[in-house]
């Protein structure tokens, strides 16, 4: 199956996020993976392929979740 340059974006954001987590405290690592997991899940059932504004919007709110991780 091949995958759009949008869903490949995507795959590499998730395995991005999922990378991040490694990087804190187990407790805290289990929680993001839990969350990502079902936030990707419940969004690629609930967004159309098709409907560009939303995965962009949902894109960017994901960008903004990932940066506050940097924080302490």
């Amino acid at each position: 199956m091949s995958h759009s340059g949008l869903q490949r974006d995507i795959l590499a954001f998730y395995k991005q996020v999922l990378r991040k987590a490694q990087t804190k405290p187990p407790e805290m690592r289990k929680c993001i993976e839990d969350y990502a997991r079902s936030e990707f899940r419940k969004n690629a059932t609930a967004v159309k392929k098709s409907d560009f504004y939303k995965i962009d919007y949902l894109c960017r709110q994901g960008m903004k979740m990932y940066k506050q991780l940097d924080s302490p």
